[in-house]
């Protein structure tokens, strides 16, 4: 296998990495061996691992340099060696869902070898209910939400007795160097003024916003807190408010961070900032890499009706989608070819100082399968994700719906969010205020037509 020149999209990940600052992801997966009948081993993490190590070339490829050149490229690590991969630990204390996400919190701080390819795995024992867990750490430059849970639907079947099979996909996007890298730019700025001038006025989205305490000077720790919750109840909000799911968890994380900020004694007043990412569907089947674009959305969290806060945050989100949807992908997948060398330094340098920051939170809400998945006979029995949370946004939340649930995964700096687990029951308390609201005004009397 070649090397393969790293585009800027994946580029800008490994750019921004530092020694304190992470931009590994962690995707947990939690198993039921019960059917298995006796507890999942590394060896049988060693076997299944290597039995779909060809579903990514970035499973066995390194961070190296284009023959000759000092572009960055994917290179075939020819020392690989699967054990280093993988280790195992056991859970603290009882084993419940805060002592996984102690182990989590335990492997997000460890940076990822760039001698080897940018993976690794844990194995978890000792999980309550004779449950395990796998915490696999893979960095965004190799893989965004989207491929992972392609790579999850790759490597798992919907039942026990079904026998795997892998989907084909489709072509990437073919890299572009040199000059051609300029000029497709420089076409792709033209088209999206063009695209900008049809779409309208933008002066209801937003650009920048003042540091609040959610962007506190931070350091290199970092806390995580996951949780379930019914899925079918963001749905309900949804149908009940006229919204998409996606209008429905913006503004349950408005009403969340509005909780937050008032129990903690800080002003409400501020325009807080959702910063997500819009999926470019050009490769659905994608399994690796990076195929999307950074929207900005207001929250509306200092609106103080919780019905009002929950359309003005769905509307806000609604029209940053349309705009990502009216202008395309080609801009910023051209344009973050030269931003990868400039972004990562400008975050290093003021970070921690400037007033001014981009966003506030940063959302992930990624649909996933309909029913639990199957290793062989493990049963997958929970899907979390725990996403980078980069200064000066340093809280950082992924919803994944998963057999029914809402699988939610925070990440945060403690100086930002102390207590990420309260935070969690806030958007739970966020979510059941608005489901009152719906069911309240659902029952009450129509008016005759």
């Amino acid at each position: 296998m070649s090397a393969e020149r790293i585009n800027g999209e994946d580029g800008l990940f490994l750019r921004f990495e530092r020694p304190d600052t992470y931009t590994h992801t962690l995707k947990v997966l939690v198993l039921d061996p019960a059917r298995h009948g006796a507890q999942v081993t590394l060896e049988d993490l060693h076997r299944v691992v290597g039995a779909n190590l060809h579903l990514s070339p970035r499973a066995t490829q390194r961070v190296g340099r284009l023959p000759g050149k000092r572009a960055w490229a994917w290179v075939p690590d020819e020392n690989f060696d699967l054990a280093h991969h993988l280790e195992e630990v056991t859970a603290p204390g009882l084993g419940d869902r805060a002592a996984l996400d102690q182990v989590c919190a335990e492997v997000l701080v460890r940076q990822l070898d760039r001698a080897h390819p940018l993976w690794a795995m844990t194995l978890v024992h000792g999980l309550e209910g004779g449950r395990q867990a796998v915490v696999v750490r893979v960095h965004h430059a190799i893989s965004d939400g989207k491929a992972s849970i392609n790579m999850l639907y790759a490597a798992s079947t919907a039942s026990p007795d079904d026998v795997r099979q892998v989907p084909e996909r489709t072509t990437e996007h073919a890299p572009v160097d040199g000059r051609g890298r300029f000029a497709a730019f420089r076409r792709a700025s033209k088209e999206n003024k063009k695209k900008l001038k049809e779409f309208g006025p933008v002066k209801d989205l937003p650009t920048l916003s003042r540091r609040t305490a959610f962007n506190a000077v931070t350091g290199k720790d970092r806390l995580c807190a996951s949780t379930s919750l019914d899925f079918e109840d963001l749905r309900e909000i949804a149908r009940g408010a006229g919204l998409t799911v996606n209008g429905a968890f913006h503004g349950v994380v408005a009403g969340a961070m509005r909780r937050e900020l008032l129990d903690r004694g800080f002003p409400v007043d501020a325009k807080l900032i959702a910063a997500f990412g819009v999926a470019d569907g050009a490769d659905p089947g994608r399994r690796f890499g990076n195929a999307f674009a950074t929207s900005f959305a207001f929250l509306h969290a200092d609106v103080e009706d919780p019905w009002e806060r929950l359309h003005a945050a769905a509307e806000n989100a609604r029209r940053a989608i349309a705009l990502r949807a009216a202008t395309g992908f080609e801009y910023y997948r051209t344009g973050v070819e030269f931003q990868q060398y400039v972004l990562p330094h400008l975050r290093a340098a003021f970070a921690n100082i400037t007033p001014i920051v981009g966003n506030q939170i940063t959302l992930a809400n990624v649909p996933g399968p309909t029913a639990n998945r199957w290793f062989g006979d493990v049963e997958l029995v929970d899907w979390i994700s725990q996403a980078i949370a980069i200064a000066p946004s340093v809280v950082s939340l992924t919803g994944y719906s998963y057999a029914g649930r809402l699988s939610l995964g925070l990440t945060v700096a403690p100086e930002a969010v102390p207590d990420p687990a309260a935070f969690l029951d806030r958007f739970r308390d966020s979510m059941e205020e608005l489901l009152e609201l719906v069911r309240s005004r659902e029952s009450q009397p129509q008016p005759a037509s």
